[in-house]
């Protein structure tokens, strides 16, 4: 009986394809090797592009800005300014180390300066701002003033109720203007001293020249 022979299909002849079935000299192991090293290349070249495309497109974030505060400013003083020390302000007081200086002992003077007011003032230190002043009745034995500079400035705070100490020797000798020396030295009897700060008289102290 003639007719078309019929056979059934082998799987070579279904799936002919070279992808599935490698044709080549070399063995079907090594082209499945290549294939498989080739996908892998192909799977990093694409991670790769992705990755390049991500970083691209990433927004980056802002820095963050050190935080401002506002400049501490002192505010105004409200201390008022120190006006000079007025004779209403200062007590001053005078002494001597002893009342009777036999001949040849000199006489210690000493002057204390209180700020008696309740508030801080300028007191005016400048040694021509003291006058120290001895006198036998009327005479004028001996006075700082005949030997002290003036025109020298100077001051210094006092608080309220603080005093200023001031001690002098006086070596018994009288004094002139322009404080010439070789002056003759006093005589024996009773004497007065008179301190002047800042314009504020202290009460006399009386002494004796025994010798």
């Amino acid at each position: 009986m003639h007719g078309s022979e019929t056979r059934t299909p082998s799987i070579r002849d279904v799936d002919g394809s070279p992808l599935l079935h490698p044709v080549g000299p070399e063995p079907a192991g090594v082209y499945w090797v290549r294939r498989a090293a080739l996908l892998v290349v192909l799977v990093l070249v694409v991670a790769l592009v992705a990755y390049a495309c991500g970083a691209g497109s990433s927004t980056p974030k802002p820095s963050a800005s050190p935080s401002t505060s506002p400049s501490s400013t002192t505010p105004p003083s409200t201390t008022p300014a120190l006006t000079l020390c007025r004779h209403a302000d200062l007590a001053v007081a005078a002494s001597t180390d002893a009342a009777v200086y036999p001949a040849g002992v000199t006489p210690r003077l000493a002057a204390v300066v209180r700020n008696v007011s309740g508030r801080t003032c300028r007191f005016q230190t400048s040694p021509g701002a003291r006058v120290w002043t001895v006198l036998s009745g009327a005479d004028r034995v001996w006075s700082s003033a005949d030997c002290t500079l003036s025109g020298v400035l100077a001051r210094t705070r006092l608080k309220a109720g603080k005093t200023i100490v001031y001690g002098l020797v006086w070596d018994r000798h009288r004094s002139a203007q322009g404080c010439p020396s070789g002056l003759a030295e006093a005589q024996p009897g009773t004497y007065r001293l008179y301190v002047t700060i800042a314009g504020v008289q202290a009460t006399p102290v009386i002494f004796h020249l025994t010798g």
